[in-house]
């Protein structure tokens, strides 16, 4: 209806690489009229909306072309896809709850699979649609030609459109009571592989000390970052103006700064700022590094939030924390190797996890048969759009075989919170 095509992608704007961008740029060269939306929760930050469309500003691509859309209400979530006529998936890291909400909305996604898991959800959702030979591209070349064949395939693309709701709820990712089965072989499964492990060896230890160092010291490092700091008042006589320089030149008063502002959207780049200073001024102060790093990523700049890991952990090997999030970071590049991040997710879980085994031995139920008591540990158990697939899952479980507990810390707690708390025992 508006003459020209809008395309769309409604994932973190951390999942937007360089690689996929230059087929953004290329399908927006060759299609002069179209217009794009993004949608992720930091297009509220000013420096992260001016860095984005600088991006797209540098492959040529005038920043009035795109339209930048900060989180809303759910509801309204949905409408805005009612605005796109064509997602087009991030690489490597593909989207997943993104494309299943586009299909519900009517809107496919054009998708280009990698090697890893997370650069094949695309690849799965559509294999169970029966639409991957239609939308999912082998290569970045054809990534590019199909969204530019079905920029002008107008009414081929709605009369596809008009199916894809019907077609997800008769898939199997709508199957909750069969996908809830065979969770319940998994758990069953998994619980019978511990006993057996149990019987072979010794019980795990229940003395919190045993746990490695580095772990241990992560979990501090943890709890000064969230630690509350308070900046003392002026003493009577004292000289403002030195007290400002010897407050500048403390890298805790940064810090503090950081953490007073770094949740509210509209000032993460300041956030940003004030990490690097602190991270600067206690350059062996890893809980700034990290922090510093965290700040450079959820601003877009994958790139050197891994240099800043990098960094840091030649500075610190031992730093399990840095070493973590290094491995979740490089997710959203493409270029690594898989069997060279699977060696070193191994040695993580070997050198900080591999001495967590447990905290007793569990005897009161059988490996055969029996009620498994399952917990889930989460901080999301409010309205949400990750809450939406697991609930009607949970839902479905059997609760003659299953007794579920949960433990959370809902810092506002919602009607989803409340609608959770019927599903526990």
């Amino acid at each position: 209806s508006n003459g020209y095509i809008t395309f769309g992608s409604f994932n973190n704007h951390l999942k937007i690489s360089d690689q996929v961008l230059d087929m953004w740029a290329l399908i927006l060269l060759q299609v002069p009229d179209a217009r794009m939306v993004l949608k992720f929760p930091k297009a509220h930050d000013p420096g992260v909306r001016r860095f984005m469309l600088q991006r797209f500003e540098a492959h040529g691509i005038d920043p009035d072309r795109i339209s930048l859309r900060g989180m809303n209400d759910y509801v309204d979530h949905l409408r805005c896809l009612g605005q796109v006529d064509l997602l087009l998936d991030t690489y490597p890291f593909n989207g997943y709850r993104t494309t299943l909400e586009g299909l519900w909305m009517g809107v496919p996604t054009i998708t280009l699979p990698g090697t890893t898991h997370v650069s094949r959800a695309g690849l799965a959702v559509m294999t169970q649609l029966g639409l991957d030979t239609v939308f999912v591209a082998r290569t970045p070349r054809a990534y590019v030609d199909r969204a530019c064949i079905y920029a002008k395939r107008w009414h081929e693309l709605a009369r596809i459109r008009s199916t894809l709701r019907d077609k997800l709820l008769s898939s199997s990712i709508c199957d909750c009571p069969g996908f809830a089965r065979d969770l319940e072989e998994a758990f069953r499964y998994m619980w019978q592989q511990w006993c057996a492990k149990q019987m072979r060896g010794v019980a795990p230890s229940s003395d919190v000390s045993a746990l490695p160092q580095a772990h241990r010291r992560g979990l501090l490092v943890r709890a000064a970052l969230a630690r509350s700091r308070h900046l003392r008042p002026l003493p009577p006589g004292a000289s403002r103006s030195k007290m400002i320089l010897e407050r500048e030149g403390n890298p805790d008063f940064w810090a503090d700064r950081a953490n007073a502002i770094q949740q509210d959207r509209t000032r993460m780049s300041e956030a940003r700022l004030y990490w690097q200073r602190a991270s600067e001024l206690a350059p062996d102060n890893m809980a700034y590094l990290q922090a510093y790093a965290t700040c450079v990523r959820d601003a877009g700049d994958v790139e050197q939030c891994i240099e800043i890991l990098e960094r840091g952990i030649a500075r610190a090997p031992g730093e399990g924390d840095l070493e973590f999030q290094w491995l979740q970071t490089v997710n959203y590049l493409p270029g690594y190797d898989r069997a060279y991040l699977s060696q070193r997710a191994k040695q993580w879980y070997e050198n900080h996890l591999a001495g967590i085994s447990g905290f007793g031995r569990y005897n009161s139920v059988s490996p055969l048969s029996g009620t498994l008591k399952l917990g889930l540990l989460s901080g999301e158990f409010y309205e949400n759009g990750a809450m939406s697939f697991y609930e009607p899952a949970l839902r479905a479980l059997n609760r003659d075989a299953f007794t579920l507990y949960a433990y959370s810390n809902v810092k506002t707690p919602d009607a989803g919170t409340a609608r959770f708390t019927t599903l526990f025992d």
